[in-house]
């Protein structure tokens, strides 16, 4: 998901939004139940099944609020907020490009084990809960990845033109030039209104 950045509440990119968003609402999800496997035991691929699941639904669900979040912003002309909120939606779709990549190459490897390992700290892990609660990573709470790797690897798949797209966003959620110009400007160079 890129927030355009000069996009105006009925602009062609939040028309698609609220066409997803739409969509995304009507979306229902059963109950998941894990297979019986122990935790010592081999990984199965009905294991890795479940746990490709458990990943996917609450991230649709998540990718469906914050989808939701933008066009009530967009709607309200909250350009800052909406910004915030493209960052992170362009780093939930980065992580789960990264997820597929890697699941995806554990997978045609026939490497059941790598995929489970990979995909344990993806559903698990918190830098939160590694700094403030466990202070030693632990195998409740493993080190996620890190989310420039995502970024990085989500490049393979961006447009060539949309290089600069994150690090645009991101301008926005730090107190800088950026964050402060959205709420001024300069009408002559002595004076701000």
């Amino acid at each position: 998901i890129i927030v355009n950045r000069n996009a105006e509440h009925n602009s062609p990119s939040i028309s698609m939004l609220r066409l997803a968003a739409e969509h995304l609402k009507k979306i229902r999800y059963s109950q998941l139940v894990r297979p019986a496997v122990g935790p010592d035991a081999p990984p199965t691929i009905e294991l890795l099944h479940w746990a490709i699941k458990a990943y996917s639904f609450p991230w649709i669900l998540h990718m469906s609020a914050l989808l939701n979040g933008i066009i009530l912003l967009a709607d309200t002309g909250n350009k800052a907020a909406v910004r915030v909120i493209g960052r992170s939606s362009f780093e939930l779709c980065a992580h789960a490009y990264y997820v597929k990549k890697h699941l995806k190459q554990h997978i045609d490897g026939e490497d059941l084990a790598a995929a489970w390992n990979f995909l344990l700290p993806i559903a698990t892990g918190s830098r939160y809960m590694n700094d403030y609660h466990h202070p030693e990573e632990s195998e409740l709470f493993p080190a996620p990845p890190h989310i420039a790797k995502a970024v990085n690897c989500f490049k393979e798949v961006m447009p060539k033109d949309t290089d600069d797209d994150y690090s645009y966003l991101s301008e926005f959620c730090h107190p800088n030039t950026m964050t402060f110009q959205q709420h001024y400007r300069w009408t002559t160079p002595y004076t701000i209104d």
